[in-house]
């Protein structure tokens, strides 16, 4: 009879936590969008996940934690979808308008949790505030660190004319942003995708024609 060697359980035991903490993680996304921030409850998220409390404050030790956990793992499924649907097409210019398209459509897919995200920013507690601070502007650096090597591999493509590629991601950036927050504060039912079509009307404008 082949023996388990203690490598083997040690591999079982850290997928198995690793499954363990992706479970608790869409339990606690469907909860706080649900629920809210204050309104979301521990307790339910461990009793609907199944598992101990013990076990999830193991490896979220307060709901705060738990949070930004959520938060920025749709963050990072989000900038997953992107750079898998953009960074394959070729020409640079329309790169950079596909990159609008599936950005909105991705905050579609995460509308709940942006919408309490945004509203955080002016009704969560101070202590999470603080604590999210340093991971959230890591994450929006890279975004436009991202969105500003787009726009310069456009420019390179004689795509842009005399439009300083980092001026025209920062613009990319702040509408994006504007129409996102618009749409959470507004609580319009209509898909935030449905702005898209405007937004790249706006963008296309400033790019010229190939050997132009």
């Amino acid at each position: 009879m082949k023996r388990t060697t203690p490598t083997v359980r040690s591999g079982r035991r850290v997928r198995e936590a690793a499954r363990r903490r992706l479970e608790i993680l869409d339990v606690a996304a469907e909860t706080f969008s649900e629920k809210g921030y204050e309104g979301a409850q521990i307790s339910e998220i461990a009793r609907v996940a199944e598992v101990s409390l013990s076990t999830l404050y193991a490896m979220f030790e307060s709901k705060d934690v738990l949070y930004q956990a959520v938060l920025i793992r749709a963050a990072e499924s989000i900038r997953d979808v992107v750079r898998a649907r953009v960074d394959v097409i070729e020409d640079p210019a329309d790169r950079l308008l596909e990159l609008i398209d599936c950005l909105l459509c991705c905050f579609d897919d995460h509308r709940a949790l942006m919408r309490i995200h945004a509203m955080g920013t002016h009704g969560l507690p101070l202590r999470v505030r603080q604590t999210m601070g340093a991971p959230v502007v890591e994450i929006y650096r890279a975004f436009v660190d991202y969105v500003t090597a787009l726009t310069r591999a456009t420019a390179l493509a004689g795509r842009l004319g005399t439009l300083a590629p980092e001026a025209v991601a920062l613009a990319l950036v702040g509408t994006i942003n504007a129409t996102a927050a618009e749409w959470i504060e507004s609580e319009r039912d209509a898909p935030l995708g449905d702005a898209a079509p405007t937004i790249r009307a706006i963008f296309e404008q400033l790019l010229i024609e190939e050997n132009k």
